[in-house]
C-alpha cells in the first residue's frame, strides 16, 4: 500500500495483509513517528484529503475519481493513515456525527407552500435546498459515469482474452495442417506403388474436428468487439479463412502429389499475407496481450 507519512512527508509502503479491520499501529521508517491505518467507506471521502487515502482492495493512492484507478473498484473502501496511535476522527457534521450524508432536504422542496396574500396571484415559495438537488444530481450522474466506464473496460478485458486464444486456435491449426499436408506428400512420394494419396490418422481428423469447434466458440465470443479493435477482429477472420484451406486440403489431398505440394505452398504463402495484414492491425496492448501469452501458448511465437 502506498501511503504517505503525516509528518515528514515521506512516502512508505505498508502490507494490506497486516492492516487489521479495526486499524493497524504502524511506523515511519524515515523519522519513527508513530502512525494508525485505519479503514473507512467510500461515504466520508468528502471530509479527507485527497491523497492521504489508499484502495483498501489493492492499496493503490486513490484520486479524485469515483473508482480505484488500480484495480477498477467502483466506490472504493479506502486506508487512511493518520499520527499518533489512535485513527483521526471525521470532522463534525451538523448532525453531530462523523458520517458522510448529504443535507437533509427541506419540506419547501417537496410541498412548495403557497402565499396566503391578498394579492389575485398565487405565489409560491422557491426550494429553499436548491443546492442539495444539485448535489443529488451530481452524484448520480457521475456514478453512472463511472459504472459505466468501469463495464467499458470489464467488456474490453474479456474481448481481449477470447481474442488472444482465437488468434492462437487458428494459428495452431495452420500449423498442424501444414505440417499434415507436408507429410502426406513425402509419405505419397515414397510408396513405390501407391497411386492415391494416403489417408490422415483418424486420431488427427479428431483433433481437427476439436480445434474447429473451439474456433467456433471464441469466434462468437468476439462477434462484437469493441471500436479500437474492430479492425484486428477483422483481419483475424481473415487469417481464419486462410488457415481454413490449408485444412481442408490436410483432409482432402489433391489427385496427384505434384498438385498436393503445390497446393500446399500456394496456400501457405496466401496465409503468410494474411499474417502479415493481422499484424499491421494490431493495436499495441494487443501487442502486448498476445507478446504475454506466447510464453504460454508456444505456437504464438511463429506469428509475431
Amino acid at each position: 500500500m502506498k501511503s504517505t507519512c503525516p509528518k515528514c512527508q515521506a512516502q512508505i509502503e505498508l502490507h494490506l495483509e497486516a492492516v487489521s479491520e479495526k486499524g493497524t499501529a504502524a511506523a515511519c521508517p524515515s523519522c519513527k513517528a508513530k502512525l494508525y491505518v485505519h479503514r473507512e467507506s467510500f461515504g466520508a471521502r468528502a471530509f479527507r484529503k485527497i491523497g492521504q487515502v489508499s484502495c483498501a482492495a489493492c492499496g493503490e493512492q486513490l484520486g479524485q475519481e469515483i473508482f480505484c484507478l488500480g484495480c477498477g473498484a467502483p466506490y472504493p473502501e479506502y486506508l487512511v493513515t493518520s499520527p499518533g496511535s489512535k485513527p483521526t476522527p471525521l470532522p463534525k457534521t451538523e448532525g453531530g456525527s462523523g458520517s458522510f450524508s448529504l443535507p437533509a432536504p427541506s419540506a419547501k422542496l417537496y410541498l412548495p407552500q403557497v402565499s396566503r396574500t391578498a394579492s389575485s396571484d398565487t405565489a409560491v415559495n422557491r426550494p429553499q435546498n436548491l443546492g442539495a438537488v444539485i448535489a443529488v444530481l451530481l452524484v448520480l450522474a457521475l456514478g453512472a459515469a463511472g459504472f459505466t466506464y468501469y463495464n467499458k473496460l470489464k467488456a474490453e478485458k474479456a474481448f481481449v482474452e477470447s481474442f488472444v486464444k482465437l488468434t492462437y486456435c487458428i494459428h495452431s491449426g495452420q500449423l498442424r495442417s501444414k505440417d499434415a499436408a507436408t507429410k502426406i506428400a513425402a509419405e505419397w512420394k515414397t510408396a513405390s506403388v501407391q497411386r492415391t494419396a494416403p489417408h490422415m490418422p483418424a486420431e488427427d481428423e479428431k483433433d481437427f474436428s476439436i480445434l474447429a469447434t473451439q474456433i467456433e466458440d471464441l469466434q462468437a465470443k468476439t462477434a462484437t468487439p469493441p471500436e479500437k479493435y474492430k479492425q484486428s477482429s477483422e483481419a483475424v477472420a481473415a487469417l481464419n479463412a486462410a488457415s481454413k484451406k490449408m485444412q481442408a486440403l490436410a483432409l482432402s489431398p489433391s489427385p496427384t502429389v505434384n498438385e498436393l505440394v503445390d497446393a500446399t505452398a500456394k496456400f501457405d504463402t496466401e496465409y503468410q499475407g494474411a499474417v502479415r495484414n493481422f499484424k499491421s492491425t494490431l493495436p499495441e496492448d494487443l501487442k502486448q496481450e498476445l507478446k504475454s501469452a506466447s510464453k504460454r501458448y508456444k505456437a504464438l511465437q511463429t506469428l509475431l
